[in-house]
């Protein structure tokens, strides 16, 4: 009732700013079936010049007036944290070399539009792309770098590769203080 949406309907809010001693970010909430799931979004190294921790920040978070409202009665019951790799395609490491490849978020494979932060995808197509690179490989009993290269290639095919170079300056963009 409190969101104004109907049975089966849901809500999905994101929010950016600043948070305590200029720490930038934003903030999410969602709606599931019976619960809230709600967070912060932090570029570390803001929080470590603010001197505010993630703990803080979540707090000051929840407790904005455009947050507190929707969250009154509720109860916590649990937390999460995971640091997300978001420097765009300068910040992919090698993906690929002898008997290794790397997928997901290991790869740095997160991309921050801004307005969306994207990972389930690439990390989906990109362990398909290792998985179809490995059967290969097992096949032809080559593990060696060369033997793997098909992997950024099928990368490139399902447009994860084009995808980053597509957004190269939003992390620029998004470390800018005016931003929030």
């Amino acid at each position: 009732e409190r969101f104004g949406v109907g049975r089966g309907e849901g809500v999905s809010m994101l929010f950016v700013g600043s948070l305590p001693a200029g720490v930038r970010g934003g903030g999410f909430l969602y709606t599931n079936r019976d619960s809230l799931s709600i967070g912060v979004v932090l570029q570390p190294e803001s929080c470590i010049t603010g001197g505010v921790s993630t703990v803080d920040a979540l707090e000051a978070f929840t407790g904005h007036p455009a947050v507190r409202r929707l969250l009154r009665g509720g109860t916590r019951l649990e937390y999460a944290a995971h640091l997300v790799p978001e420097s765009g395609v300068d910040g992919i490491p090698p993906l690929y070399t002898d008997g290794l490849m790397l997928a997901g978020d290991a790869a740095g494979l997160v991309l921050n539009t801004g307005l969306a932060i994207e990972g389930m995808r690439y990390a989906i197509a990109s362990g398909m792309a290792a998985g179809e690179t490995a059967v290969e490989a097992i096949r032809r009993g080559d593990f060696s770098r060369r033997g793997l290269s098909a992997y950024a290639d099928r990368l490139e095919a399902g447009g994860v590769l084009g995808d980053f170079r597509r957004f190269r300056h939003v992390p620029d963009l998004l470390r800018n203080p005016r931003l929030h």
